[in-house]
Protein backbone atom coordinates (compact mmCIF):
# COMPACT_ATOMS: atom_id res chain seq x y z
CA UNK A 1 0.00 0.00 0.00
CA UNK A 2 1.39 3.43 -0.79
CA UNK A 3 1.82 5.86 2.11
CA UNK A 4 -0.31 9.24 2.13
CA UNK A 5 2.83 11.01 1.34
CA UNK A 6 4.00 9.18 -1.43
CA UNK A 7 0.29 8.09 -2.89
CA UNK A 8 1.31 6.78 -6.25
CA UNK A 9 2.78 3.58 -6.33
CA UNK A 10 6.46 2.67 -6.88
CA UNK A 11 5.92 1.65 -10.11
CA UNK A 12 4.23 4.81 -11.52
CA UNK A 13 7.13 6.97 -9.38
CA UNK A 14 9.64 5.14 -11.31
CA UNK A 15 8.34 5.56 -14.76
CA UNK A 16 7.33 9.02 -13.99
CA UNK A 17 11.34 9.98 -12.72
CA UNK A 18 12.32 8.15 -16.46
CA UNK A 19 9.70 9.82 -18.61
CA UNK A 20 10.94 12.56 -16.83
CA UNK A 21 13.96 12.73 -18.65
CA UNK A 22 13.21 10.71 -21.85
CA UNK A 23 10.67 12.66 -23.17
CA UNK A 24 12.19 16.36 -23.22
CA UNK A 25 15.17 14.68 -24.85
CA UNK A 26 13.13 12.63 -27.33
CA UNK A 27 10.98 16.00 -27.82
CA UNK A 28 13.95 17.93 -28.78
CA UNK A 29 15.51 15.42 -31.14
CA UNK A 30 12.09 15.46 -32.87
CA UNK A 31 11.71 19.27 -32.99
CA UNK A 32 15.22 19.75 -33.73
CA UNK A 33 14.25 17.58 -37.43
CA UNK A 34 11.26 20.00 -38.15
CA UNK A 35 12.50 22.76 -36.53
CA UNK A 36 11.85 25.33 -40.01
CA UNK A 37 8.54 24.04 -40.01
CA UNK A 38 7.59 25.23 -36.44
CA UNK A 39 7.55 28.47 -33.87
CA UNK A 40 8.18 29.36 -30.69
CA UNK A 41 4.58 28.62 -29.79
CA UNK A 42 4.24 25.23 -30.84
CA UNK A 43 7.78 23.95 -29.87
CA UNK A 44 6.58 25.38 -26.27
CA UNK A 45 3.17 23.51 -26.36
CA UNK A 46 4.28 19.84 -27.62
CA UNK A 47 6.88 20.21 -24.22
CA UNK A 48 4.19 21.19 -22.26
CA UNK A 49 2.28 18.62 -23.39
CA UNK A 50 5.26 16.28 -22.71
CA UNK A 51 5.44 17.99 -18.79
CA UNK A 52 1.55 17.26 -18.21
CA UNK A 53 1.96 13.27 -19.88
CA UNK A 54 4.83 13.29 -16.83
CA UNK A 55 2.70 15.00 -13.82
CA UNK A 56 -0.37 12.89 -14.48
CA UNK A 57 1.67 9.75 -14.36
CA UNK A 58 4.07 10.85 -11.34
CA UNK A 59 2.79 13.70 -9.62
CA UNK A 60 4.69 17.33 -8.64
CA UNK A 61 8.47 16.11 -8.64
CA UNK A 62 8.77 14.53 -11.84
CA UNK A 63 6.87 17.06 -13.33
CA UNK A 64 8.71 20.22 -12.07
CA UNK A 65 12.43 18.56 -13.07
CA UNK A 66 10.78 17.71 -16.91
CA UNK A 67 9.25 20.90 -16.97
CA UNK A 68 12.93 22.68 -15.72
CA UNK A 69 14.58 20.17 -18.25
CA UNK A 70 12.27 21.01 -21.21
CA UNK A 71 12.09 24.59 -20.94
CA UNK A 72 16.75 24.93 -20.66
CA UNK A 73 15.90 22.68 -24.22
CA UNK A 74 13.70 25.07 -25.11
CA UNK A 75 15.66 27.92 -24.71
CA UNK A 76 19.03 26.60 -26.01
CA UNK A 77 17.61 24.90 -29.21
CA UNK A 78 14.40 26.92 -29.74
CA UNK A 79 14.46 30.41 -28.20
CA UNK A 80 17.05 33.25 -30.27
CA UNK A 81 19.97 33.35 -29.62
CA UNK A 82 19.83 29.65 -30.36
CA UNK A 83 22.28 27.78 -28.37
CA UNK A 84 22.37 29.91 -25.10
CA UNK A 85 20.95 30.03 -22.64
CA UNK A 86 20.03 33.88 -23.06
CA UNK A 87 16.51 34.96 -24.18
CA UNK A 88 15.93 38.02 -26.09
CA UNK A 89 12.11 38.38 -26.43
CA UNK A 90 10.64 39.33 -22.82
CA UNK A 91 7.56 37.16 -23.60
CA UNK A 92 9.60 34.28 -24.13
CA UNK A 93 10.92 34.37 -21.07
CA UNK A 94 6.86 34.60 -19.70
CA UNK A 95 5.81 31.87 -22.05
CA UNK A 96 8.93 29.56 -20.05
CA UNK A 97 7.75 30.91 -16.54
CA UNK A 98 4.13 29.97 -17.62
CA UNK A 99 5.32 26.33 -18.80
CA UNK A 100 7.28 25.60 -15.58
CA UNK A 101 3.85 26.62 -13.52
CA UNK A 102 1.31 24.66 -15.36
CA UNK A 103 3.55 21.69 -14.99
CA UNK A 104 3.82 22.11 -11.92
CA UNK A 105 -0.02 23.18 -11.08
CA UNK A 106 -0.54 19.61 -12.90
CA UNK A 107 1.74 17.91 -10.86
CA UNK A 108 0.02 19.23 -7.65
CA UNK A 109 -3.17 18.14 -8.60
CA UNK A 110 -2.64 14.57 -9.24
CA UNK A 111 -0.45 14.02 -6.41
CA UNK A 112 -3.24 15.20 -4.37
CA UNK A 113 -6.03 13.29 -5.61
CA UNK A 114 -3.13 10.31 -5.31
CA UNK A 115 -3.43 11.31 -1.60
CA UNK A 116 -6.88 11.67 -1.18
CA UNK A 117 -7.47 8.37 -3.50
CA UNK A 118 -5.25 6.40 -0.76
CA UNK A 119 -6.89 8.31 2.29
CA UNK A 120 -10.06 7.07 1.23
CA UNK A 121 -9.16 3.12 0.36
CA UNK A 122 -7.78 3.41 4.28
CA UNK A 123 -11.05 4.78 5.70
CA UNK A 124 -12.53 2.24 3.22
CA UNK A 125 -10.83 -0.38 5.02
CA UNK A 126 -11.20 0.51 8.53
CA UNK A 127 -14.71 0.89 8.55
CA UNK A 128 -14.86 -2.58 7.06
CA UNK A 129 -13.23 -3.71 9.64
CA UNK A 130 -15.13 -1.81 12.39
CA UNK A 131 -18.45 -3.08 10.62
CA UNK A 132 -16.90 -6.44 10.91
CA UNK A 133 -16.02 -6.24 14.31
CA UNK A 134 -19.41 -5.01 15.48
CA UNK A 135 -20.92 -8.08 13.99
CA UNK A 136 -18.58 -10.22 15.94
CA UNK A 137 -19.59 -8.52 19.08
CA UNK A 138 -23.14 -9.45 18.46
CA UNK A 139 -22.60 -13.10 17.82
CA UNK A 140 -22.70 -15.57 21.24
CA UNK A 141 -19.88 -17.76 22.23
CA UNK A 142 -15.91 -17.14 22.24
CA UNK A 143 -15.65 -14.37 19.79
CA UNK A 144 -12.13 -13.82 20.26
CA UNK A 145 -10.48 -15.36 17.81
CA UNK A 146 -12.15 -14.11 15.27
CA UNK A 147 -11.93 -10.70 16.61
CA UNK A 148 -8.12 -11.73 16.68
CA UNK A 149 -8.56 -12.47 12.82
CA UNK A 150 -10.08 -9.30 11.77
CA UNK A 151 -7.63 -7.16 13.84
CA UNK A 152 -4.80 -9.26 11.71
CA UNK A 153 -6.39 -8.66 8.26
CA UNK A 154 -7.14 -4.59 9.63
CA UNK A 155 -3.59 -4.47 10.25
CA UNK A 156 -1.96 -6.50 6.73
CA UNK A 157 -0.30 -8.92 9.57
CA UNK A 158 1.05 -11.94 8.62
CA UNK A 159 -0.28 -13.15 11.99
CA UNK A 160 -1.69 -12.25 15.39
CA UNK A 161 -1.83 -13.90 18.93
CA UNK A 162 -3.38 -13.02 22.84
CA UNK A 163 -1.06 -13.22 25.21
CA UNK A 164 -2.87 -14.78 28.37
CA UNK A 165 -1.21 -12.47 31.83
CA UNK A 166 -0.88 -14.08 35.22
CA UNK A 167 -3.18 -11.81 36.59
CA UNK A 168 -6.00 -13.10 34.27
CA UNK A 169 -6.58 -10.26 31.66
CA UNK A 170 -6.10 -10.86 28.16
CA UNK A 171 -3.81 -8.68 25.56
CA UNK A 172 -3.88 -8.81 21.97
Amino acid sequence: KPSTSTALSSRRRTAAWVLAVVIPAALTAMLRIVDDRLGFPSDLLIYLVGSVVVATIGGLAPALVCAVASSLLLNFFFTDPIHTLTISEPENVLALVVFVVVAGIVGSLVSRAARRTAEAARARSDAASLAAMAALTAGVGDQLPLMVGQVRAALGAAGAAVLHRLDGSDQV
